[in-house]
């Protein structure tokens, strides 16, 4: 799925399984009833922005640069996933699964981590922004 036209297409209860998505503007989908998982699947310069999705699933999954901006992730799990330079920014991840997610970048200061799940050496991701000099 390249370049796929997303503009108000419903995704309720959809799996993506398998799949390499690039460039996909998820965020023009119809908001209601929302609901997709993916799994073992590559997402590369794809857009979430503003949407809603409580508790999504992102299993063994590359989310390179993809956008995440001002979504609510509360409770998404990230299982064995490798976050390299997706953006976070005014991001709802309370009670968000990071314990096995890789490469990621987050400001605590410009998103909501309340009860967020990080494992170590990963969770120096959340410093990364600061320029601290960690030994």
């Amino acid at each position: 799925m390249s370049l796929t036209k997303m503009k108000n297409s419903s995704l309720r209860k959809v799996s993506f399984m398998n799949c390499k998505i690039i460039g996909a503007h998820f965020d023009e989908c119809n908001p209601f009833l929302l609901e997709m998982m993916f799994k073992d699947s590559i997402i590369e310069l794809s857009s979430f922005c503003s949407l809603q999705l409580k508790g999504i699933l992102f299993e063994n999954c590359k989310l390179i640069e993809s956008d995440f901006t001002a979504a609510n992730l509360s409770g998404a799990i990230f299982k064995q996933s490798n976050l390299e330079r997706s953006i976070f920014f005014n991001t709802i991840l309370e009670k968000a699964d990071f314990s096995s997610a890789y490469h990621y970048s987050i400001d605590p200061q410009q998103n909501n981590l309340k009860r967020a799940k990080f494992s170590y050496p990963a969770l120096l991701g959340l410093l990364e922004n600061h320029g601290l000099d960690i030994i």
